[in-house]
């Protein structure tokens, strides 16, 4: 686990107190430990700072407080940025498919698969399709024919994503999320309501992150696009045709 001085380094500023010390986790200013670091980010908290047993902060500068000797307090302009500079750094690794294709993925020997892919058990890839490199596929996608993925993304398991669908570079979409279901379009005939064939399709451009059970209609015609750098929270439904901004936030239901 780091250090206070492997943090410090990592952040960028100068060196707390108990440089040796090991932090293992990160935990809020109330229920951290010794062993943890914690943050301290609006001046609400400095009440908890002050009885905390973390055994180190990510402070912000703006805030006035006096720093606590036996706590190795980091001032930094953001937590919250420098916060995820450690996140990475201590997060434990997310499993991910073996190197390779496994032997019980069925591809159609029509699609093409770019170099270093990591395809897990029970994936489906259609015809005609089109993936690039460092695929990671993970059990139980399943994806359609006449689809074009780009390089670096996931897809976790049992994602789905239908016909006709383009999705750019570095796109992570997160488990049981699917993509270019048909469109919500009917219309009263007189006795029934007549389903109106949905012929458009879905475009996600780079860098988006699509959260859990998700669901990405297909547009009735043209496209329904979802913008370069959007993050969509789970439990989100994109109707037909809707078109999404870049860097966009889209939250849950």
């Amino acid at each position: 686990m780091p250090t206070v001085q492997q943090l410090a380094d990592l952040l960028g500023v100068p060196c707390p107190p108990h440089p040796e010390r090991e932090l293992h986790s990160v935990n809020s200013l109330d229920n951290a430990s010794e062993t943890d670091l914690s943050i301290l980010a609006a001046d609400k908290y400095v009440s908890q700072y002050k009885l905390t047993k973390a055994g180190g902060v990510l402070a912000a500068k703006k805030i006035r407080f006096a720093k606590r000797p036996e706590i190795a307090t980091f001032l930094v302009d953001d937590p919250d940025l420098a916060l995820v500079k450690v996140l990475k750094l201590v997060a434990p690794p997310i499993p991910q498919p073996a190197s390779g294709v496994d032997p019980s993925a069925v591809i159609s020997p029509t699609a093409v698969i770019g170099d270093n892919p990591q395809i897990g058990p029970h994936v489906s890839i259609g015809h005609r399709t089109r993936i690039g490199r460092n695929a990671r596929l993970h059990p139980g996608v399943v994806i359609s024919d006449d689809v074009v993925i780009g390089d670096d993304c996931i897809l976790y398991p049992n994602v789905v994503v239908r016909e006709r669908i383009t999705i750019g570079n570095g796109v992570i979409i997160n488990a049981g999320s699917v993509i270019g279901t048909d469109g919500f379009g009917y219309r009263w005939d007189g006795a029934q309501h007549a389903k109106i064939p949905q012929i458009g399709t879905v475009v996600i451009e780079d860098d988006v992150e699509i959260g859990s059970c998700v669901c990405v209609d297909r547009a009735k015609f043209n496209q329904t696009r979802i913008g370069r750098g959007t993050k969509i929270d789970n439990q989100v439904q994109i109707a037909h045709n809707v078109q999404i901004g870049q860097f966009a936030i889209i939250c849950g239901q």
